[in-house]
């Protein structure tokens, strides 16, 4: 049976799934079914169309404690970034790389190899910048009982985040995880299914006063 693009979709849009593989059907000039070969580049490219190209701004609200009134109506939450930009990405990756910028990583990281230089890792670095770069917002509590103020500067927040008990710091890098894991297979399962919506996808409000 042969099959027709839909002439309502634009150039350069991104469509549903059944409506990209029509549009690659029709320039591969098919009229009736394609080649293995053919099918398996068509539906490479509608999953491309399907693909979210830039950094969203969704977030996830992890409780570390549940609400429970009277004493923690509100819990204790942190709201995080569900996928972080290239940019962040790499800032995150290379932090551990001691004194080194991601460009200066990248351009003496062969010339390191082949010399055998020493290279010095700060992992703790690493580490805060994970911490500080995914948390958008908290209501953890200070000494005091009241919400300590989660920063809008990068480098407050990284010295907000050295402080923190080291069993809390760690508690909440485990939860980034656990919720990057949990995106990346539902991002894996929309690729793959060429799929552009995503279910989780709702930025999730946080609760608490800062």
């Amino acid at each position: 049976m042969s099959r027709k693009p839909d002439d309502g979709a634009v150039s350069g849009d991104v469509v549903p799934f059944d409506r990209a593989e029509e549009q690659v059907y029709s320039e591969f000039g098919a009229l009736g079914e394609l080649s293995p070969e053919d099918r398996a580049k068509a539906q490479q490219d509608a999953a491309l169309q399907a693909m979210q190209f830039f950094a969203t701004e969704d977030t996830e609200t992890v409780y570390l404690v549940p609400p429970s009134p009277p004493d923690l109506p509100k819990g204790v939450w942190f709201t995080m970034k569900r996928y972080l930009s290239y940019g962040e990405q790499r800032r995150v990756e290379t932090a551990a790389m001691k004194g080194m910028s991601p460009e200066q990583l990248e351009k003496h990281a062969a010339e390191a190899e082949r010399k055998g230089n020493l290279w010095l890792f700060d992992f703790e670095q690493q580490s805060s910048l994970k911490l500080a770069t995914y948390i958008v917002d908290w209501n953890l509590p200070g000494p005091d009982g009241k919400t300590v103020r989660w920063p809008k500067h990068l480098h407050e927040r990284m010295l907000v985040v050295r402080q923190l008990n080291a069993p809390i710091g760690d508690l909440i890098s485990s939860e980034i995880d656990r919720v990057i894991g949990r995106s990346e297979k539902v991002r894996a399962a929309d690729v793959e299914d060429g799929d552009a919506s995503d279910p989780t996808s709702r930025s999730v409000v946080a609760i608490g006063a800062r």
